[in-house]
């Protein structure tokens, strides 16, 4: 975990050494990192809380069925926003919401319902023997990848730019979506 947060630390930290001329000087450029906000699936997602927790410059997190949440997150305060997205997969459910809760500040959750855990990568479109074993749900690829958009890109929209119905207003048309703002014990 360490390691991986570490990583995008060092990335943040390079960007101020990219040549100004190039064509990595126009995408450094064009990044405001006053509204830096991280997100991943699975173990990426769990490196997102602990990034969160760890780096300032962090204003927002989100985790894409990362199960279970380690580091110190588990015990600390990052006192940003965070919302975790869970899909459907048997006795997970809600596996992260003890640490998210008393971590976050807010604290979404959103609940996919007849997903699996590799629904929200690319693997949704392979198809083939993939699709006989039942590590994908039984939603559509464009239509998971569609949920997947709007949720990672509204709520970011809401957090880090301050559009505060974007979330809210974007899940009336995804009826496989349960949303709620868990609030602290």
């Amino acid at each position: 975990m360490k390691r991986w947060v570490d990583d995008a630390k060092l990335v943040l930290d390079r960007l101020s050494a990219v040549p100004a001329r190039g064509p990595a000087s126009r995408l450094v450029a064009a990044l405001d990192l006053t509204r830096l906000g991280a997100f991943g699936h699975s173990m990426g997602g769990v490196m997102a809380g602990q990034f969160c927790l760890d780096d300032r410059r962090c204003r927002a997190g989100l985790n894409l069925d990362g199960i279970p949440q380690s580091g110190t997150v588990i015990d600390g305060a990052m006192q940003r926003p965070f919302m975790m997205v869970y899909s459907a997969r048997p006795g997970r459910v809600g596996a992260n919401d003890p640490i998210y809760r008393t971590a976050a500040r807010p604290y979404y959750r959103a609940d996919v319902k007849d997903t699996r855990h590799l629904d929200f990568t690319d693997m949704v479109f392979w198809g083939g023997p993939l699709r006989e074993r039942p590590i994908l749900g039984t939603l559509a690829p464009g239509r998971v990848t569609e949920i997947t958009r709007v949720l990672v890109r509204r709520y970011f929209d809401q957090e880090l730019l301050g559009q505060r119905a974007a979330l809210s207003g974007a899940l009336t048309p995804l009826s496989e979506v349960t949303f709620r703002t868990v609030t602290a014990r």
